[in-house]
């Protein structure tokens, strides 16, 4: 348990980074370390959603046969989910804030 919160905790030090900057989608530099372990995540999730999805159902049929998937599968898709929604809050929060400063300067 002391490792994982040791771990969560080196997310919070202060360090150089470099504001993400894709065009129009930008966000603060501080929000850089979350969106980056939060699109880990998403992509290990995603993974193993593939891995667990029953054979024969599309990818994009899985919302129609949540019930298909075993409990692990389950299980393994709502995190997906959640990590996905966390990250694409994080993404458009971090354009808001930046536009937020922008725009008082």
């Amino acid at each position: 348990m002391s490792r994982q919160v040791l771990i969560f905790l080196s997310l919070l030090i202060p360090t150089q980074v470099y504001a993400f900057d894709f065009g129009f989608v930008r966000g603060p530099d501080w929000m850089d370390q979350y969106v980056g372990v939060l699109f880990v995540v998403t992509m290990v999730f995603f993974a193993l959603t593939m891995l667990f999805k029953p054979r024969g159902i599309p990818m994009n049929e899985m919302y129609q046969h949540f019930g298909d998937f075993s409990p692990v599968g389950r299980l393994v898709y709502a995190i997906f989910g959640l990590a996905f929604v966390g990250l694409m809050g994080m993404v458009f929060l971090g354009m808001g804030l930046q536009r937020a400063a922008e725009a008082s300067l």
